[in-house]
């Protein structure tokens, strides 16, 4: 199942505002740099009567710190920006649904196991394609579900969800290293986002 649609949408919706994250990140990040330079050679010239090891060493100390400080906006960004991706890739897969053809539904229905479903809870716009695929079964409209099916069966005992929201939620940890990764890169080389990898979205 291709996810292609996601990307596009999610890439679209997203480049300003992950630039906008990055772009702050890194203002800071070198601010700090800066101030740590200023702090350097505060201590250069207070220090500057001392031996040349104290000098050093409180070099060294400065920048440790630094780099602790610059690590740690580093880390937040990266966290806002994770739940940015994952907002916009959630609003993004009522797209995917709609570029899908009936074959779609049906891969999805095909994945189930064998079971007699009580109920099969779908969007709307799947609740005909629902009543086909699942005749002696209670089909109920849920408007949260972006894409797929959920279904219960054997009096509530087996549930089974198979909706496009539950393959990105597992799909997400390996998928995510993989977009900061590549937005990184771009957002280095000034290009634009064009290309997110989610092979792992296709599984």
């Amino acid at each position: 199942m291709s996810h292609e649609e996601l990307l596009a949408d999610l890439q679209k919706k997203g480049e300003e505002q992950v630039r906008e994250i990055w772009n702050k990140a890194e203002t800071e990040v070198n601010e700090l740099k800066a101030e740590a330079a200023r702090r350097i050679d505060k201590e250069r010239e207070l220090l500057r009567q001392r031996e040349t090891t104290a000098c050093e060493e409180e070099r060294i100390f400065v920048l440790m710190r630094a780099d602790r400080e610059a690590n740690q906006i580093i880390s937040n960004s990266e966290q806002a920006l994770a739940e940015k991706l994952y907002l916009l890739a959630q609003k993004s897969l009522q797209t995917v649904r709609d570029q899908e053809d009936t074959s779609f539904f049906t891969s999805l229905s095909d994945e189930l196991p064998g079971c007699v479903w009580d109920k099969v809870m779908v969007h709307p716009d799947d609740q005909k394609r629902a009543e086909t695929r699942f005749k002696n079964s209670k089909i109920v409209n849920d408007e949260s579900i972006a894409g797929g099916l959920k279904a219960m069966g054997n009096n509530g005992k087996v549930y089974i969800n198979n909706t496009l929201e539950k393959r990105l939620e597992r799909a997400w940890p390996t998928l995510l290293p993989l977009l900061i990764k590549e937005i990184k890169q771009m957002l280095e080389a000034d290009e634009p986002v064009t290309h997110l990898d989610t092979t792992e979205l296709s599984n």
